[in-house]
């Protein structure tokens, strides 16, 4: 024990010991999952984009589809009110010689009439349809002269549309 103590203190070893450790990672599953998660979240987010994509082309093709139907709702309720106007005073004209009654002229007015609701109707179903196609695009404010750099500066640079008249 003398000895043992006394080699300690003089520092007087007999051997030395070096220690040297070397980690290899053979397999790092931690980075592993960590490159498969991120891989499926990109391809996740790819996903989504395309996704976003075609749900914007297929909203984009149904409102141009919507605008083409309305517009021929348009015309042919246009046409449908001109045939029963001229029906209507070829009626007043057969009246006015005693070939009709005043019946038929009252029939003939209320399906002018009925065809002057369609044509109104058709045509804010039109208006709508447009509205709905701009709102698809992206072309609203641009399809009623709308500036944001205006809007920011707080000038308007054009003057206000005049208000429209009433159609009697």
């Amino acid at each position: 024990l003398d000895n043992a103590v006394g080699q300690l203190f003089r520092r007087n070893f007999p051997d030395y010991q070096v220690r040297l450790q070397v980690n290899i990672p053979l397999r790092n599953r931690q980075a592993r999952a960590d490159l498969t998660a991120s891989l499926l979240e990109r391809r996740q987010q790819e996903i989504r984009l395309v996704q976003a994509s075609n749900g914007v082309r297929s909203e984009v093709q149904s409102a141009v589809v919507q605008v083409e139907q309305a517009r021929a709702r348009c015309k042919a309720a246009l046409t449908a009110q001109d045939l029963q106007q001229k029906t209507l005073e070829a009626e007043q004209k057969k009246f006015n010689l005693g070939a009709s009654t005043i019946f038929q002229v009252v029939q003939a007015q209320r399906d002018v009439a009925n065809s002057r609701t369609t044509l109104i109707i058709t045509q804010n179903v039109y208006i709508s349809a447009r509205i709905n196609l701009d709102r698809s695009t992206g072309h609203t404010l641009t399809a009623h002269n709308i500036s944001i750099a205006e809007a920011y500066d707080g000038e308007v640079a054009r003057r206000p549309d005049p208000i429209p008249v009433s159609v009697q």
